[in-house]
């Protein structure tokens, strides 16, 4: 900083005078008048007196004066300056009565145990003190323990560095702004603290770190109610020294705050009960080290993100509260006994073990502040819902009773997401089990490797539980994600939700609730062969939602889906759909998003206009089957129908009730619809097919719908009242092999065809299809072939499509290769749900012998048979018969290893 070097005009008892600065010589004590001159090589003049009034003192950089004899200066318009660079200390009493300003690095030691002056204003000599942010005041002995140091001081960077036996030195609330860092380097002899407060309340502002080299630092001492907070501005560094927070029994009205890194290299930070907080507030990556154990409470406030570097140990009933966020990555958690973790508004992503041993563990709402009246004190009914990510480790609770695992907390939200994570109970069952909650609006979501496990009782008060596992919920039992030996309750209270989300094929489970008053989500990502089987039939309660997100629902004439009046069903779509009867009772219009074998062919019911006849109490039920109705109903037609389709047809029965409906069915492309305005519902009667005619189609040959309000019910399809719709080409084969990297495709038709072209569809993943090529036909000829060089990996699934002289379109079987590995792959089972018999599809990438096995649920093996399966696609009967009704799964070795798992439905 520049400082004045002119002489200044002041105007003192009524009299204009001269004023005049004085500069330090290299040597001298500073309270003789010969270590001073008006010029700053010593060339100049010695001041006469320290009491001339407007006179300035200025202890240059690079001089260091130390008193040798107590010191009376000034008057109330003199000043007494510390360049930058230029040290005073005070081992003797210092009286100002004007300015002490300390520049930009200039450095006072007050090292004295003379009274503190009260003359002329707040300083600790008297005088006003005028300090710059980075100049340094240190404190190397004081008066005694009793006195203070004086309020009202602004200081700058602040050294406690005194060795003397003062005893224990409280501040009683004095020391407020600290424009700087604050430094304790020593505290007097062994066990003396620096304290900042007793009752009084504090906020102390620090403006720069918190260093604490040596000694005890205590932010409240023996108070037991108002308050006491520190704000670091900057970091806290503790190196082999203490802080204590004390004692505030009202949390949170004890805290030391700080917006830097914390790194405790040695002794500790304490607090005397559990309202004591460490409180990490910064607005960027804050870190946090420490290598010993963390004996006081700790917060991540709104908008602070935290990671540790190294593992976190919390001493006894001492808690983790997080509103911002805390990236904990891989480093370990470790409470101590009745310690709390509080997800609280914030976000905790962690991949390291957490050991809760007999505490508390919960994910809610807040921001971290305190609610005393709370259970969960920091968990709120307002704010944003705290958000737990867990991967790859354990939650350990190992002491018990006590110990719980919240998601949610007396109606506050809150997200806990596990992904290969354990949260384990290890004490004995019985009195000691520990607690599993989920509660309102809160989503506990558990992957196919997450388990929650051990000696615990799960309780779902609400909310939305997420289930990856094949094997879905259950009561009991070694299967599913919930594996606790305790009682599991999974519809205890509240409204509880449920989604099915694994990437493999699932079962609901028998825990699911036969009835449902919220909500069942089909979320399952694992394509085809995979889709959620229904372990027990299942209600949809008024009010409650049945939601299709992804993948199939797997139903039977077991294990039905019955939505009441007034449940909602969601969704729907060619990759998403109820495989399988489903029940609709009640009188509200409704769509059944039915469907089978990869193709979504839902049907909508809708009332007909003022029908008395519709009731609460009617009750409907719809399934879709692909394949030929006349096989199950015989062929004959009735008047005025040409023909039927021979592709799809479904089964809408009318259980009870006596209200007619208007029905509508979906089209798409491969139900083969040629001119929509010919095409009529057709409705078996018992003995014939009869035409119920339509009130509306819309749409185009690919797309469309067609209605009609019908009184009877049974089975119905498609029916042509002309020849426009005509049926499609007759496909005798078609089929594929690999040849190196070329797929080979070849294809028969018969010899009296009508086609028009022929166009190869392949695919990835047996749903989005595209074209590859087109060949038109060739006048009599009725064999073809292709072949595919294009770049292939893993499997790749194709189909052919004929498109007629006439429009018509018909899609042969998929038929799927393996490239760029060995190995073999189970691809479907048809049908899914079988009676007696069924065909399973399987590709193979040579000609391999392959033995197939078949097991229950529990994975007993019940049946075992080798076949020669060649290279390509191959379709082999499963013989059903005999078998128990339930689900069953069916793999397949060879030489080069084991397939993958495709599961069966035995009606």
């Amino acid at each position: 900083m520049k400082i004045f070097t002119l002489s200044i005009l002041l105007l003192f008892s009524g009299m204009v005078v001269c004023a005049t600065n004085y500069y330090s010589l290299p040597t001298g004590s500073p309270s003789l008048l010969t270590s001073w001159n008006t010029q700053r090589d010593g060339s100049g003049l010695i001041p006469v007196s320290f009491t001339t009034p407007g006179d300035v003192f200025l202890i240059q950089g690079g001089h260091t004066k130390t008193t040798t004899a107590d010191w009376t200066f000034g008057t109330s318009t003199s000043s007494l300056v510390i360049e930058d660079n230029g040290v005073l200390q005070g081992d003797h009493a210092i009286l100002l009565t004007g300015i002490f300003r300390i520049f930009n690095g200039g450095h006072y030691i007050h090292n004295n145990t003379a009274a503190v002056s009260t003359v002329a204003g707040a300083s600790i000599f008297g005088g006003t003190a005028i300090f710059s942010d980075n100049a340094i005041f240190t404190i190397a002995n004081w008066i005694d323990a009793s006195t203070p140091l004086p309020p009202g001081i602004d200081w700058p960077n602040l050294i406690i560095d005194y060795t003397a036996n003062l005893g224990s030195w409280n501040q009683q609330g004095n020391l407020l702004i600290i424009n700087g860092d604050f430094t304790i380097n020593h505290t007097g002899a062994s066990a003396q603290e620096f304290q900042l407060t007793n009752t009084q309340n504090l906020t102390l502002n620090i403006a720069g770190n918190l260093v604490v080299n040596g000694g005890i630092l205590r932010i409240k001492n023996d108070g037991t109610s108002g308050f006491a907070f520190v704000n670091v501005n900057a970091g806290i560094q503790v190196n082999a020294a203490t802080i204590e927070l004390g004692d505030v029994n009202i949390a949170p009205n004890l805290e030391l705050r700080f917006k830097g890194n914390l790194v405790i290299a040695g002794g500790s930070i304490n607090a005397s009960t559990v309202d004591g907080f460490l409180v990490a507030n910064g607005t960027s990556s804050q870190a946090l080290t420490a290598n010993v154990t963390i004996a006081s409470s700790f917060r991540v406030a709104p908008m602070a993100i935290v990671a540790p570097t190294a593992d976190i140990t919390m001493g006894i009933e001492k808690n983790i509260v997080i509103g911002g966020t805390f990236n904990a990555g891989s480093h370990q958690i470790i409470f101590g006994s009745d310690g709390k973790l509080i997800v609280a508004g914030g976000v905790l992503n962690s991949t390291g073990n957490i050991n809760m041993l007999q505490g508390v563990c919960a994910v809610c709402k807040g921001d971290g502040s305190y609610t005393p009246a709370n259970d969960i004190p920091w968990c709120a009914l307002s704010g944003t819902a705290g958000k737990m990510n867990y991967s790859g480790a354990t939650i350990l609770f190992n002491k018990l009773p006590g110990s719980a695992f919240l998601a949610g907390a007396l109606g506050s939200a809150g997200e806990v997401h596990l992904a290969g994570a354990k949260i384990s109970f290890t004490a004995s069952p019985g009195s000691n089990t520990g607690s599993v909650e989920l509660t309102d609006n809160s989503i506990l979501d558990l992957d196919e490797t997450s388990v929650i496990e051990g000696s615990a009782n799960y309780s779902g008060n609400g909310g939305t539980l997420g289930i990856a596992d094949p094997a879905g919920i259950n009561t009991s039992g070694s299967e599913g994600n919930i594996l606790v030996t305790g009682s599991r309750n999974y519809d205890n209270g509240g409204t509880n939700n449920y989604e099915y989300k694994g990437t493999n094929a699932q079962s609901t489970g028998n825990g699911l609730p036969v009835n449902i008053t919220g909500s069942l989500s089909i979320n399952n990502s694992g394509g085809t062969g995979a889709g959620v089987q229904l372990t027990n039939s299942t209600t949809i309660a008024s009010g409650g939602s049945f939601q299709l997100v992804n993948g199939t629902l797997l139903t039977n004439n077991s294990t039905t889906l019955t939505l009441n009046q007034g449940a909602i069903g969601t969704g729907g779509s060619a990759g998403s759909f109820i495989d399988g009867p489903v029940i609709k009772k009640g009188n509200d219009d409704f769509t059944f998003a039915v469907g089978k074998q990869g193709k979504y062919s839902p049907l909508a019911m809708e009332k007909t206009g003022s029908n008395a006849d519709d009731l609460v109490s009617d009750v409907f039920r719809a399934e879709y089957f692909p394949g030929n109705p006349k096989q199950i109903t015989g062929p004959g037609l009735g008047p005025n129908l040409n023909r039927i389709s021979e592709l799809e047809y479904w089964k809408l029965d009318r259980v009870t009730g006596g209200a007619s409906k208007k029905i509508t069915f979906s089209f798409g492309l491969s139900s083969v619809v040629s001119n929509p305005s010919a095409l009529v519902v057709a409705f078996y009667d018992g003995s014939l097919w009869l035409n119920a005619g339509q009130d509306n189609a819309s749409g185009s040959s690919t797309a469309g719908t067609i209605s009609k309000a019908l009184d009877n019910f049974g089975f119905f399809t498609f029916g042509s009242i002309d020849g426009s719709n005509t049926l499609p080409v007759k496909l005798k084969s078609f089929t594929g092999r690999k040849q190196d990297a070329r797929a080979i495709l070849k294809w028969e038709i018969d010899e009296a065809h009508d086609a028009a072209y022929f166009e190869i569809l392949a695919s990835a993943n047996n749903r989005n299809y595209s074209v590859i090529t087109k060949t038109n036909a060739a006048g009599a000829q009725s064999s073809y072939e292709y072949a595919d060089e294009s770049l292939k990996k893993d499997i790749v699934y194709y189909r052919l499509r004929i498109t007629d002289k006439d429009g018509s379109v018909a899609l042969s079987k998929i038929v799927p290769l393996l490239f760029g590995s060995n190995g073999l792959r189970l691809i479907a089972v048809s049908p899914a749900i079988a009676a007696d018999n069924t065909v399973l599809t399987i590709a193979s990438s040579e000609s391999v012998n392959v033995i197939f096995s078949l097991t229950n649920s529990e994975g007993k093996l019940l049946r075992s048979f080798t076949r020669v399966i060649e290279e390509g696609s191959t379709a082999i009967a499963i013989n059903a018969h005999g078998l128990p009704a339930g689900m069953y799964f069916i793999s397949a070795f060879s030489a080069n290893g084991k397939s993958n798992v495709i599961r069966l439905i035995k009606k």
